[in-house]
């Protein structure tokens, strides 16, 4: 399994239940205060624009769209927002159990906080940076390590400097949609070039309201999460990440 791997490639998994209707702020400022603790920085969602009119002066609004609870330690992060829980793990990650456990804990805190609101969405998005070895004066083949990847028209005979590959698909079978996009991004190490697999797996029609109907689909969308991670890579990303 991907999340198994010693140098494991994740950056930031991300597990989201949305809302139908968005919570009140009187509901929204209670399921923060049952989340946040010492362990965490507490910051502001928000946005703010200006409003004009003829013969006015211009008047700044300030809108909150929830909070960001960030640990101390920077492994973990919450968002509680008007429509939506997220809930983040950065590296290192200790593999889907115990990240389903943090998941869980946040989950009945917050429906404690909330009430059973109708969900519209759940999703898992894990993100992805795979560092290529570079050395200086010489091209990587970035094919040789993604099995994700675009078709190049031959009269482009230079060396490729970015790319970026976008698609919305999904899986039939599970009821589930998948946004799936490879990238050119910065690397983590000296000598390296880095490329971007972000997996993002969710469902959004007859989505389960009930717990154990939640999970069930959680861990379904982890697998399926699993195996177009280890369709996307060759053996040659596999023994970077062993």
């Amino acid at each position: 399994m991907a999340e198994l791997y010693k140098r494991s490639p994740l950056t930031e998994a991300v597990v989201e239940f949305r809302l139908e209707e968005p919570l009140s702020r009187d509901v929204l400022d209670k399921a923060c205060a049952r989340l946040v603790s010492p362990q965490f920085l507490q910051e502001e969602l928000s946005e703010s624009f200006f409003e004009f009119g003829p013969g006015t002066v211009p008047r700044q609004t300030h809108q909150l769209h929830g909070y960001k609870l960030t640990a101390i330690n920077a492994g973990e992060v919450i968002q509680v927002k008007l429509n939506a829980l997220g809930v983040s793990k950065l590296p290192p990650y200790g593999g889907w159990d115990e990240y389903r456990e943090l998941v869980s804990s946040c989950w009945t805190t917050w429906r404690k906080a909330t009430g059973r609101k109708r969900l519209s969405r759940i999703g898992v998005r894990y993100l992805n940076r795979i560092d290529i070895p570079c050395p200086p004066g010489t091209l990587v083949d970035t094919d040789a390590y993604l099995q994700f990847n675009m078709n190049v028209p031959k009269v482009l005979d230079a060396p490729i400097r970015g790319n970026y590959l976008q698609i919305n698909s999904g899986i039939a079978a599970d009821s589930l949609q998948v946004n799936l996009m490879c990238a050119s991004t910065e690397p983590a190490l000296i000598d390296h070039i880095a490329v971007g697999l972000d997996i993002d797996v969710f469902r959004d029609i007859d989505v389960p309201q009930q717990d154990d109907d939640i999970w069930a689909l959680l861990d379904t969308i982890r697998k399926r999460r699993t195996e177009i991670f280890e369709a996307c890579i060759t053996d040659k990303t596999r023994a970077l990440i062993r």
